[in-house]
């Protein structure tokens, strides 16, 4: 992986747009008659088998149109993270493909009902109207990236899907570089990072750490991850 000048990982920028209000929590507290936004245990009371079904929808379109696409790429977000025994709330499904492949990805989705309602030269959001579907953002990466990227990812199943995810390193490594691209993303990142540095504790060295952030993360990133370990 590399990063130009222009803090970016070859077709990464950081300017990945904020969902609006209504496109985030709010329509999932609709999934359960005694639920409301004001609830302090509303996530934790979601019906399950709706939550799920909402993930594994998305996740299995995205699944098919990888298939079509001999598997050019790699689910990263909320759910990569739970494949490194990390679990954090998501309330959408993050997948990095190969630019070339973007009209191929954001057509299979519009034909299952979504729309895009975000875009950078980068980054690309699909929204579907109904609460049972998660949103599906697409962050575009050059050729080259992405087959280094796959060549040390690894494979996981999700519902009936194989998709794959990348390998810890590289995970932290576009953490560290959304966090020097957006500071304000530094806290909920950098804890990411720390709580797959504990419950991964030999999967990266001390040396491998330091490196990554050196290369990827804003100054201090690696002396603030140390404090937390």
């Amino acid at each position: 992986m590399t990063i130009t000048r222009r803090r970016r990982i070859k077709g990464i920028t950081g300017d990945r747009p904020r969902k609006p209000p209504e496109a985030r929590n709010l329509p999932y507290f609709s999934l359960h008659p005694c639920l409301s936004a004001s609830s302090p245990f509303a996530f934790a009371a979601l019906s399950a088998e709706r939550y799920v079904a909402g993930v594994k929808s998305t996740v299995d379109i995205l699944g098919k149109a990888l298939e079509d696409l001999a598997g050019r790429g790699l689910l990263i977000g909320g759910l990569a993270l739970q494949q490194y025994a990390v679990v954090r709330q998501t309330l959408d499904v993050d997948c990095l493909i190969c630019d070339a492949d973007r009209d191929k990805i954001v057509e299979a989705f519009k034909t299952e009902g979504f729309a895009v309602t975000a875009e950078t030269e980068s980054f690309v959001r699909l929204h579907h109207e109904s609460v049972y579907m998660m949103d599906l953002d697409l962050l575009l990466v050059d050729a080259e990236t992405l087959s280094e990227m796959l060549r040390e990812s690894l494979p996981v199943t999700i519902g009936s899907r194989d998709l794959r995810v990348p390998c810890l390193a590289h995970v932290i490594a576009l953490k560290l570089h959304a966090v020097r691209n957006d500071p304000k993303r530094e806290l909920r990142d950098l804890s990411d990072i720390v709580e797959l540095l504990r419950a991964n504790p030999d999967a990266v060295t001390s040396e491998e750490l330091e490196r990554l952030s050196g290369k990827y993360g804003p100054d201090g990133a690696v002396d603030k991850i140390r404090t937390q370990l």
